[in-house]
């Protein structure tokens, strides 16, 4: 019986070994499973930032002293030209995937009349070819490859975009489109930039702006329902009489020459104020303090957004 009594308490004492071992090997294949998906959750949100944090070298600093509790709207100049080559289709994608409010271009037309996104009145600067753009074919456009700007060697084989390139890009992340239209004697394929705008959105939510009064008015026979933008280097009298004679329309305004009296000015007059460029944070917070309506820069970014990406 002696031995009996001390088989079975042996037997209870392997037992609850096994149970605590059982226990034990519960417990570590839960936190294997849960780590694994910790892991690939980790790994996933790295692969969907790393172009941004690597690439494009973003930084918190950028944003962490913004005052973003302001109503301003914030515009990528030429796409984020800080952070991409400008005016391509990089650039007006990272607008979208870093939270602005609208992304701006410079839009031009080809010997074709094909609407492209260029800033200057030839490629030379941003391109492997010469000459200016009125002069070139969109075919031998398509044959040119940007070849400056912001982090260009992590951008390969980059070419010129279209109107419609940047049109479906703003629509698909849902922001605004900016576009200025550079001078030059292209009036007449006015009437098919207004079609392309709106193959890809209602022409009242595109905003169209430029440097020539005569551009905005022959826009403005053509189609009411566009919001026109002014460029102007300072705020006037005439500058706000005659965008509230355009209506629907807006004054951008060069950052230097701007002052709160002459955001208040406007706001008087109800007519909205955007200010460019800005790529400072004290100027930026000085800007949404006194209430602008439209900041466009190169790499402040909405602070919600970036500490998302990065």
């Amino acid at each position: 019986m002696l031995i009996y009594t001390i088989s079975m308490n042996d037997l209870g004492g392997i037992m609850k070994k096994k149970y605590k071992l059982y226990v034990v090997v519960f417990i570590s294949l839960v936190f294997s499973i849960i780590t694994a998906k910790l892991v690939t959750h980790i790994i996933t949100n790295i692969d969907k930032t790393k172009h941004y944090t690597k690439s494009t070298k973003i930084k918190s600093a950028n944003a962490s002293s913004l005052n973003f509790e302001s109503t301003v709207r914030f515009i990528g100049h030429r796409g984020v030209a800080g952070l991409a080559p400008e005016n391509t289709m990089p650039a007006f994608e990272l607008s979208g995937k870093l939270g602005f409010w609208g992304t701006e271009c410079d839009a031009r037309t080809t010997s074709d009349g094909t609407w492209i996104i260029m800033h200057d009145a030839s490629v030379n600067r941003t391109t492997n070819g010469k000459g200016k753009v009125e002069d070139i074919s969109f075919n031998e456009l398509q044959k040119l490859r940007i070849t400056s700007g912001a982090n260009i060697d992590s951008y390969k084989n980059l070419k010129v975009p279209t109107i419609k390139d940047y049109l479906k890009s703003c629509k698909k992340w849902g922001i605004t489109p900016i576009i200025e239209l550079k001078p030059a004697n292209n009036e007449n394929y006015y009437s098919k930039f207004i079609s392309e705008i709106k193959l890809y959105n209602n022409s009242d939510k595109v905003m169209v702006i430029s440097l020539s009064s005569a551009s905005l008015n022959k826009l403005r026979n053509l189609d009411s329902n566009l919001t026109l933008g002014l460029i102007c280097e300072n705020i006037t009298k005439e500058n706000i009489d005659y965008v509230k004679m355009l209506g629907n329309a807006f004054l951008d305004c060069c950052n230097k020459q701007m002052d709160k009296a002459s955001i208040d000015l406007c706001h008087k007059s109800k007519i909205k104020i955007g200010v460019w460029l800005v790529n400072g944070n004290p100027l930026a917070n000085k800007y949404m303090k006194d209430g602008v309506d439209y900041l466009t820069t190169n790499n402040l970014l909405p602070q919600s957004k970036t500490k998302s990406a990065l």
